[in-house]
């Protein structure tokens, strides 16, 4: 698991640096790392369903691993397909239609986002820096921190 965090904290890194870089941030625009970082310009749709498929694939999986073996085990002891075929929809309708509702919603934040665009540098910097923080834990086996100082201040121990 070890080379695997590593390489993890790397790529975290470097997205830490390209978010930087896109938001246009103070100093990271200054680097010298344009042909590295890309050019700042806004990409397609292609993109935007790998980045979706990515966080389906890497986020959903958390959920998907700890409810959908019991709901499958669950579904399979009442001996029903139809009953077993009723919960899986649920499940479906249950992660996808909040997701759904949140992006037709999306517009009407539009003047929210509109307001927000003169800070995005200053955003765009703060959101890398986060992603740096947690990137370097990866690298130097030290993402027990976080977690730890977590559990501390908020008495889940």
């Amino acid at each position: 698991m070890r080379p695997i965090e590593a390489v993890a904290g790397i790529i975290v890194l470097f997205l830490a640096l390209r978010t930087a870089w896109n938001a246009r941030a103070p100093l990271v625009c200054n680097l010298p790392l344009a042909s590295v970082l890309g050019n700042g310009h806004r990409t397609g749709v292609l993109s935007a369903a790998l980045m979706g498929f990515s966080f389906a694939g890497g986020c959903l999986s958390c959920f998907s691993a700890t409810v959908l073996p019991a709901l499958l085990l669950y579904a399979g002891s009442t001996g029903s397909m139809l009953y077993g075929a009723v919960l899986l929809l649920a499940l479906s309708l249950g992660t996808s239609v909040p997701v759904l509702a949140i992006a037709v919603g999306a517009s009407r934040f539009q003047p929210l986002l509109q307001r927000l665009q003169r800070p995005s540098p200053l955003l765009g910097l703060g959101s890398a820096v986060v992603m740096a923080g947690v990137g370097f834990l990866m690298l130097t086996n030290q993402f027990h921190l976080l977690s730890d100082w977590w559990v501390q201040h908020l008495g889940l121990y």
